[in-house]
């Protein structure tokens, strides 16, 4: 189903990674692929809907520790960390409303 939900929002099958996009041939196949999307089809994703990812990360963390699961502890820990990732990756250069990224460098200066 997610993988269905993938292709509505634009993305098409992921070869780059283990991902939730990768093709499949046969049930089993279909068994073993990943539940979520590797980081370049969440790109593509970002690209194509312009969520916010910091804001997506911080809440999958929470809806982990939420559930006071085990089993979910895991993941909220590396949402956090993923979070804390794409603050350091990209500081100032980060714009939280629409989360999308830009490039200081590439600015014109005189265009403030």
């Amino acid at each position: 189903m997610v993988h269905e939900i993938g292709h509505m929002f634009g993305l098409k099958h992921c070869i780059y990674y283990s991902c939730v996009m990768n093709g499949s041939n046969h049930l089993e196949e279909n068994q073993k692929k990943e539940m979520e999307l590797c980081p370049v089809c969440v790109r593509k994703l970002h690209e194509n809907i312009q969520f916010d990812m910091l804001e997506r990360y911080n809440a999958l963390a929470e809806v982990c520790n939420e559930t006071n699961s085990k089993i979910f502890k895991k993941d909220a820990e590396l949402y956090s960390k993923i979070s804390d990732l794409i603050k350091v990756a990209y500081g100032k250069n980060y714009l939280s409303k629409g989360g999308s990224f830009s490039n200081e460098e590439t600015k014109d200066p005189s265009n403030k």
